[in-house]
């Protein structure tokens, strides 16, 4: 009796870390979500009575359908990305721990087959042993990873869904192989080495082959990544061209009124000596209209921001979107010039598209800064169609492209983490909000 007990309860360390194990190889392509952060000692409990009603009721097949069943919906609520996504991470985690058990069973096979150390094992002690094996191959894999492929782009939440839906192959495709070749070397085909050592040496190729599918994934995000970060920079240099040349243009439009202006004078002059008052105010008039002409719409006092504003609220104007800008910026470049175009084009892009598509004289971008001590708050405001959806921090995206969406906001919050700063959104009344707050130095 106490045998058992003891089996039963190293079955469920065992179980323990394999879930462990299981959720570590997803959490390599997707992050967690808030909620999950939150709830994590949740999930963890429900899964542990399962285990437990799996150990107390004779109907292992049903509750092990359910933990099954748990662990899939587990993984959708838990981590980011859309279906797809999940899907690629959920097909990935089981292919590789399939293949690791096959690889493990042939390993342990041959000790029992040669006498090594495994043959002198009990049923749970060599559980153990095997879920250790287990989580050392994975820590390795990791680690080759790690070594092959950067930080963050191995998270596939980027890719589309087609690009995604054609990479499930690749892990079915090394399931089905495995799979294929267990059942035909174990009933039909006959090797010419030990069943077991077949099966070791295929389940280590098709480990090779998924880590090798991993670090070619990376480059393919790794790809996009740097591809989006020059059309970034390119849109920069264009905004701030254009910026220059409209600088240049309204410089030569002052030394045109400069060399015109004592004739300008002299007529106003005349033209109050013989008392013809209205013809003066009218030249007058027109010269300060001129003059209003040669300012910029938008002046911030940044010249970065500027040249953002000022294109950004001539696009505005081309879509019949009301563009509003008040309060005053650093003049100095208060943060990296990078991060100041990668903040407001990001954020006023996604907030024209929003604009857009709301019917009638609704339509309306409005962004206004100030500072406080050390702290700049940014505060863009748009009209949208409908309430934006918005889960967590996360926002769900309306737009066709989303990686490129998410790409967008992405690179927002990336920027504002590194002056230590924060960023949050509402979306309420039709009227999203983007509240961003900003260490500076001044």
């Amino acid at each position: 009796m106490l045998g058992i007990v003891g089996n039963s309860l190293i079955d469920f360390i065992s179980s323990i870390f394999e879930i462990l194990i299981f959720v570590f190889m997803i959490s390599i392509f997707l992050d967690f979500t808030e909620r999950a952060k939150k709830n994590v000692i949740l999930y963890f409990v429900i899964y542990v009575v399962l285990k437990i009603a799996k150990i107390i009721f004779p109907i292992v097949f049903l509750v092990d359908f359910i933990t099954s069943i748990y662990i899939l919906i587990f993984v959708f609520i838990a981590f980011k990305g859309n279906f797809a996504h999940k899907i690629f991470a959920f097909c990935t985690a089981v292919c590789l721990n399939y293949v690791v058990d096959i690889f493990i069973i042939s390993f342990t096979n041959m000790g029992f087959n040669y006498n090594l150390f495994f043959s002198t094992l009990s049923g749970g002690i060599r559980g153990i042993w095997v879920t250790i094996i287990k989580l050392i191959l994975i820590i390795l894999v990791y680690i080759l990873l790690k070594n092959f492929a950067t930080n963050t782009t191995l998270k596939i939440n980027i890719l589309s869904s087609v690009q995604t839906l054609i990479l499930i192959m690749l892990p079915a495709f090394s399931f089905a192989t495995i799979t294929i070749l267990d059942w035909g070397v174990r009933n039909f085909v006959n090797v010419p080495v030990n069943t077991s050592a077949f099966l070791l040496i295929a389940s280590l190729c098709t480990i090779i082959y998924n880590v090798i599918v991993m670090i070619l994934i990376d480059k393919m995000i790794l790809n996009k990544k740097y591809k989006h970060l020059n059309e970034m920079s390119e849109a920069q240099l264009r905004t701030q061209f254009n910026h220059y040349e409209q600088i240049m243009s309204k410089n030569q439009e002052t030394r045109k009124l400069k060399h015109d202006m004592k004739n300008h004078l002299r007529l106003i002059r005349s033209l109050i000596e013989t008392n013809d008052i209205d013809e003066a105010k009218g030249l007058l008039d027109e010269i300060e209209d001129t003059m209003s002409g040669l300012d910029l719409e938008i002046s911030s006092g940044n010249n970065i921001t500027d040249a953002i504003l000022n294109e950004k609220n001539k696009m505005a104007h081309s879509l019949g979107v009301k563009f509003e800008f008040s309060e005053i910026l650093p003049s100095d470049n208060f943060i990296n010039p990078f991060d100041i175009s990668t903040i407001f084009s990001n954020a006023l892009d996604n907030a024209l598209e929003a604009a857009v598509k709301v019917s009638g004289s609704e339509r309306f971008v409005r962004t206004a800064t100030y500072i406080q001590g050390k702290c700049l708050f940014i505060l863009i405001e748009n009209s949208v169609e409908k309430d934006i959806k918005i889960t967590g921090k996360e926002i769900e995206s309306t737009k066709p492209n989303k990686e490129q969406h998410g790409f967008g906001l992405k690179n927002i919050k990336d920027s504002v983490e590194k002056y230590g700063g924060s960023l949050s959104t509402i979306c309420e009344n039709r009227i999203f909000k983007l509240e961003i707050l900003l260490n500076i130095k001044i």
